[in-house]
């Protein structure tokens, strides 16, 4: 306990002091003329909590209530992946915080802070095309005309396409199993149903299921794929037949309570943990030794990773 206690201040002790000495338009200056020629340097990937505990993390109490105020963007580490890097960011306010219409003004300035680091870095002549946003943030800027691009959306759902094809080819779903995208309509959701559409490798029947549909009835097992909202999954406890699989996308991912009530239907549950890469520092809790979907510059040449849940 200790031991970790004194990890976690000396993380969030040199995040403090690499963001007080780097985290300066004239670094990024400075980076860009090298990254120009040497193009180590891919993309940004900012970061929101969901939960307190995981901004406290990579930053001290303080830092956190100041950022509440300014919304800048603080430096939290480096992805590597694929002998690229991107340059992870942070902001300590929640979903709740950056769904409010009153906030749009801290919201378009953290954007446009992001999207001018992209600028001195020279990551794209389109920058958006090499930021990433975790979350329900690319969601909340299309809503709001910030920015109708969502790269991130776009991977994510063609890896979660990657990941439910990895599982029909080691045999934890068949070919006769019906699909059922959770979430259909969402931001995420819409994109999932239309690359299974588009993919010749995956011939399954598809249905596309919203809140407001009515459930199909299966009397076969099914896989269906969560890409609704955190904690949603519990709702088609009832619904869902004995046999199936869930396949979740959503973080958190259910809790291990969750999780046993559906084995108790023998219903196995994977969690998409993400793909393969490195952060430094680590990130934290589900996200533990790979890098959400929602980081991916590319889904090409990437590993999904894919846990298994209760076992």
């Amino acid at each position: 306990m200790k031991k970790n206690l004194v990890k976690s201040f000396f993380r969030r002790l040199i995040l403090e002091i690499l963001d007080f000495l780097f985290n300066r338009n004239w670094f990024f200056k400075f980076l860009g003329k090298v990254n120009r020629k040497k193009q180590f340097i891919t993309g940004l990937f900012l970061m929101h909590p969901q939960e307190r505990k995981y901004g406290l993390y990579f930053a001290f109490s303080a830092r956190l209530k100041r950022n509440q105020k300014t919304w800048d963007p603080f430096f939290s580490g480096i992805i590597v992946s694929k002998k690229k890097m991107s340059l992870m960011f942070s902001v300590s306010s929640d979903g709740r915080q950056i769904i409010r219409k009153s906030n749009q003004d801290k919201l378009l300035h953290l954007y446009q802070k992001l999207f001018k680091i992209a600028n001195y870095l020279g990551l794209s002549d389109n920058p958006r095309q090499a930021i990433r946003f975790a979350g329900i943030i690319p969601g909340i800027l299309a809503r709001r005309g910030i920015s109708v691009e969502s790269p991130e959306a776009e991977i994510s759902a063609e890896l979660v396409v990657l990941g439910i094809k990895n599982l029909l080819e080691e045999g934890k779903a068949n070919l006769r199993m019906p699909i059922v995208v959770l979430g259909a309509k969402g931001f995420v959701g819409q994109r999932v149903c239309k690359k299974i559409k588009e993919d010749e490798g995956i011939g399954n029947p598809l249905f596309a299921i919203d809140v407001q549909n009515t459930w199909p009835g299966f009397n076969i097992p099914i896989a269906a794929v969560d890409v609704t909202l955190q904690s949603a999954i519990i709702n088609y406890l009832e619904l869902i037949p004995k046999g199936s699989i869930i396949i979740n996308e959503v973080y958190p991912p259910p809790n291990l309570e969750v999780v046993a009530l559906f084995e108790k239907k023998d219903i196995s549950v994977y969690h998409f943990s993400g793909f393969d890469g490195k952060a430094y520092p680590n990130l934290p809790f589900a996200y533990n030794r790979c890098i959400p979907f929602c980081a991916a510059m590319s889904s090409e040449g990437v590993k999904v990773i894919i846990r298994r849940m209760g076992v």
